[in-house]
């Protein structure tokens, strides 16, 4: 199996059990910077992600995990997850190729109109014409929130049809409501 294939499989696994554990006790999560560094935390534990590679072009030292990533098209990544054969490049450290990127959000209460704007916007950083990185997962976390299933279910099939036009982006919703003790996760 090549190096890329198996961090996308650590990566996805992963991520599900994070994801979970999210849902389960959202309150560890203020902000999009703790849903950040949660994320970080659980990622760079692992192998491949905690794993050093020595860059010879640049004389200095790195791992494939990164927050507030730069990509080509000129915004910054949530996370980041570099692609290892492109490490040896002599492109600065900051604009190596992405193997993963990831863009957060963390909301409380929004109603489905602001949640699909803001995925949508978040969709752009995963433009194919920009090619920014090869994977993209979108993940928007909504605590607090009671929306209707009929607007869950509208909310799902835009999002689908968001999704069509890059399918190598996943789209998590997650809506949690603490009063009620329940969580959904929508993978898109």
């Amino acid at each position: 199996m090549n190096e890329e294939k198996e961090i996308t499989i650590v990566f996805n696994k992963e991520l599900n059990k994070a994801l979970h554990d999210i849902s389960e006790h959202p309150n560890i999560m203020i902000n999009e910077a703790d849903l950040r560094s949660y994320l970080y935390s659980k990622f760079i534990k692992l192998n491949p992600f905690s794993k050093i590679y020595k860059i010879k072009a640049l004389d200095t030292k790195t791992n494939l995990l990164h927050t507030e990533y730069n990509y080509a098209a000129g915004g910054r990544y949530d996370l980041a997850v570099l692609c290892p054969e492109d490490l040896q490049s002599e492109k600065e450290l900051n604009y190596k190729k992405i193997l993963i990127g990831i863009e957060l959000k963390l909301g409380e209460g929004k109603n489905i109109k602001t949640i699909y704007e803001d995925i949508e916007f978040d969709m752009s950083a995963f433009d194919k014409t920009n090619k920014t990185a090869k994977k993209g997962f979108i993940i928007h976390i909504n605590t607090d929130a009671e929306t209707p299933k009929n607007q869950l279910i509208l909310l799902e099939n835009k999002l689908k049809r968001l999704k069509a036009k890059n399918k190598d982006v996943t789209i998590y919703y997650i809506e949690i409501n603490e009063d009620e003790k329940h969580y959904f996760i929508y993978k898109i």
